[in-house]
């Protein structure tokens, strides 16, 4: 609790040091990872939905601090938790973080594919010169 806390003071301190505003999509996107921090902290604060796959994605960031306050986020936004640990190594990140992609493709749904209707062929009678 003590990092988050020291994670989130050390992101407004930066955060407001001039500078244009950023949106949260451009802040998610940011290279900066304490501009990707702000952008899930504001996600978060907002609770803004369309931004959970984004959020899902940033459980792998290279940043410590965007993986922390992500997780929180996350598990704010939805309930879930999906046994995410920011400090874990790779392997185990990368398999909680497809836990959490799995779970929402099941609430959401992959878009459905469109599929062509096929008519049925009619079955061959022996009147139409086929086999029985």
């Amino acid at each position: 609790m003590n990092r988050f806390v020291l994670v989130l003071l050390l992101t407004a301190v930066a955060t407001g040091c001039g500078g244009a505003k950023l949106t949260w999509e451009e802040q998610l996107d940011s290279p900066a990872g304490v501009e990707r921090t702000q952008g899930v902290m504001t996600v978060g604060e907002r609770n803004i939905q369309p931004a959970i796959p984004r959020l899902i994605e940033l459980l792998n960031d290279r940043d410590v601090s965007v993986r922390v306050v992500t997780a929180r986020t996350l598990r704010n936004m939805t309930g879930q938790n999906f046994g995410y640990v920011a400090y874990a190594d790779d392997t185990e990140r990368e398999a909680a973080a497809r836990r959490w992609q799995a779970w929402w493709d099941g609430q959401h749904g992959a878009a459905p594919e469109t599929k062509t209707p096929q008519t049925p062929e009619a079955p061959e009678t022996p009147e139409a010169g086929g086999k029985t």
